[in-house]
């Protein structure tokens, strides 16, 4: 059993740490445990919101917002929203092969997504 509100919480604190960035985060959703792998989930989540930190756009406020759906304690829902740069539609097909980079300057390996 984990808190995925709290998970978060931590893993955003972790992640704001290292990329001492000022994104602000907002998440949205029950303060509740869930029965889950939390490992597996934090591997993804870190992966994704480490990717809204560095590709934010330069202009303006940089914001992150998580909502959490947890229904009926069988099932958990994660959206995570960014105004970041966003995908190229052509990247889009690619980006969960593995070792495939969508921006030749990041310094990624291509395994994160």
């Amino acid at each position: 059993m984990f808190n995925p509100k709290e998970q978060i919480y931590n893993l955003w604190n972790q992640l704001r740490f290292m990329h001492q960035n000022n994104v602000e985060l907002t998440i949205n959703g029950p303060d509740q445990s869930f029965m889950g792998d939390s490992k597996k989930l934090n591997v993804v989540l870190s992966a994704i919101i480490s990717n809204a930190i560095n590709y934010q756009k330069d202009e303006g406020d940089s914001k992150i917002s998580v909502d959490i759906n947890i229904d009926d304690k069988k099932s958990l829902s994660i959206s995570i929203t960014d105004n970041g740069e966003g995908i190229d539609k052509e990247v889009m097909p690619k980006i969960f092969d593995l070792f495939y980079r969508g921006n030749p300057k990041s310094n990624g390996a291509g395994i994160g997504l």
